[in-house]
């Protein structure tokens, strides 16, 4: 008895078959891929370029090496244009001078501490302190460099002292002329423990004085008294600048 194959059985195994061979071939080439089977995967660089592929990055600099003969045979136009085309490095003076103790990198803005906080004049100061009866004393000898009337400033002019951070003591000097002022006013504050000079500083503001008009600021120094307790006798005579307000406090 004949067995009955029916007409459309061929052509549909044919089709399966030609389709598993398909999935095994795709299986195939993944697996040498990710073995690095496959020879496209183990070119060089230089060769992948040829075949249309380039690595990313810049090439690093090439030296230009030249003998004393080439250089002498060169004319003078050619040895500049060499010169300029040969690779500057730092030496290690110069590495040391642009790199700070805390290893970041120091950006030279051209800028001095000067030009970055503007000074207006100069004070003359002596500070003491008495131990025994916790007294600090603050004596203004004289000024310098005060600006003027005609540089934006006053006729005359007066220090404002506070001790910070209470504020409770506060002193004005009297009014003089801005043009060399003397001054020599003392003034006291009580009630100061010595290990709490560490915690404490005196802030020192100068202001313009109208006798018609209102004060406006010129200028201040905050002084910490952690000096004062770690000076020599507990006194200091020194000069210092009188800067620009930059917190943007308003306050006496």
């Amino acid at each position: 008895m004949a067995s009955f194959i029916p007409s459309g059985f061929v052509p549909a195994v044919i089709f399966l078959s030609f389709i598993v061979l398909i999935l095994i071939g795709l299986l195939g080439t993944y697996y040498c891929l990710i073995k690095e089977l496959c020879p496209c995967s183990k070119m060089e660089p230089a060769q992948r370029k040829d075949t249309g592929y380039e690595e990313l990055g810049e090439e690093p600099p090439q030296e230009i090496e030249t003998t004393e003969d080439e250089e002498d045979g060169l004319a003078d136009d050619e040895k500049e244009d060499l010169q300029a085309k040969m690779p500057v490095f730092q030496t290690d003076e110069e590495v040391q001078k642009s790199v700070s103790a805390y290893g970041d990198v120091q950006v030279d803005t051209g800028l001095k501490e000067v030009d970055r906080v503007p000074i207006f004049g100069s004070v003359h100061l002596q500070v003491e302190y008495s131990v025994n009866v916790g007294r600090l004393t603050v004596t203004i000898l004289d000024a310098r460099d005060i600006p003027g009337k005609s540089r934006g400033g006053s006729s005359q002019c007066r220090f404002h002292l506070v001790l910070l951070p209470s504020r409770k003591q506060r002193f004005k000097s009297k009014a003089r002329s801005t043009v060399n002022p003397k001054f020599d006013e003392k003034f006291v504050f009580d009630r100061i423990l010595e290990q709490d000079l560490f915690r404490m500083a005196l802030r020192i503001r100068l202001y313009g004085y109208e006798k018609l008009g209102k004060e406006k600021l010129i200028g201040e120094l905050v002084f910490q008294l952690a000096d004062v307790a770690q000076s020599r006798n507990k006194q200091m005579d020194f000069w210092r600048d009188l800067k620009a307000r930059l917190n943007g406090s308003s306050s006496p």
